[in-house]
């Protein structure tokens, strides 16, 4: 029920995913909520690449609890003001994961070209 999730990301100060995430990283950036994942990319889904450490969110140990509490604090004592926060993380959408972004990379892909051309690489 987007209805419901909607309320849930936006009354969120951040998205907790102990556990393997994916698609609700994407789902809480979108939203302007920054996300909190373990640091095992090798176990979770490649969505978990948008998360970067003070930028949109933060990675814990795997694991450990202690890392985990760690990284909530400092998200919500350390972070920059909300608006910011929100900002950055639909920006992260926006240039790589967005449906539209997503559209291109396989519209490209099927056509035998590279699935990111020269103008859409980053510095």
């Amino acid at each position: 029920d987007e209805a419901f999730l909607s309320n849930c990301f936006g009354a969120a100060s951040v998205t907790v995913i102990p556990g393997a995430a994916g698609l609700p990283v994407i789902h809480s950036l979108s939203y302007g909520t920054p996300v909190i994942i373990h640091d095992d990319d090798n176990s979770q889904g490649p969505e978990t690449f948008a998360v970067i450490n003070d930028i949109n969110g933060y990675r814990f140990a795997k694991g450990n609890a202690e890392s985990l509490a760690l990284a909530i604090n400092h998200v919500l004592r350390e972070f920059p003001p909300a608006k910011e926060v929100r900002t950055r993380c639909r920006r992260t959408v926006e240039s790589g994961w967005s449906p539209a972004f997503m559209h291109a990379v396989f519209d490209r892909a099927v056509s035998g070209l590279p699935a990111v051309g020269e103008d859409d690489k980053k510095d």
